[in-house]
């Protein structure tokens, strides 16, 4: 059975949805040859139904930019998709003791540390206490 005790002061879920503009009524809003677009970004904190932040950025800026941006504390849980992968902020994380849960990129590269049995969970994949093994994650996450 998978026991794993962590104390939390709040959970977060932060994700990002792009909607798509009319070029020729948005000119400003342009992000492709042909396509106008606009970014929203939200951090919900799970304690309320309201979002806690909420950014909206022209649609070419990436997610993990306005990671580095919205406040966390030691203590917070987030979770958040492989667009806001730099092991950079998941190093800064892990110094300041913030929890977090994503999917890493396909081409990520580290050492599985411990596996624990998943098995009768039904939409658990996997969880695992990983340490990065890249040369490149590992300069960037030393920490992790």
């Amino acid at each position: 059975m998978l026991i794993r005790t962590v104390i939390l002061k709040s959970m977060n879920s932060i994700d990002e949805t792009t909607i798509d503009l009319c070029l020729n009524m948005f000119p400003w809003a342009s992000f492709r040859k042909k396509k106008g677009g606009i970014k929203l970004h939200v951090k919900r904190n799970h304690s309320g139904y309201i979002p806690s932040v909420l950014t909206m950025t022209d649609a070419k800026e990436h997610e993990v930019n306005q990671l580095t941006q919205m406040k966390v504390q030691s203590g917070d849980s987030l979770v958040f998709d492989r667009g806001y992968n730099s092991f950079k902020i998941f190093s800064n994380y892990c110094a300041r003791g913030i929890y977090f849960v994503t999917r890493l990129k396909s081409n990520s590269v580290f050492d599985i540390l411990e596996d624990y049995d998943v098995d009768h969970y039904e939409n658990i994949n996997c969880d695992q206490d990983i340490k990065m093994a890249g040369y490149s994650t590992y300069k960037d996450c030393r920490k992790l």
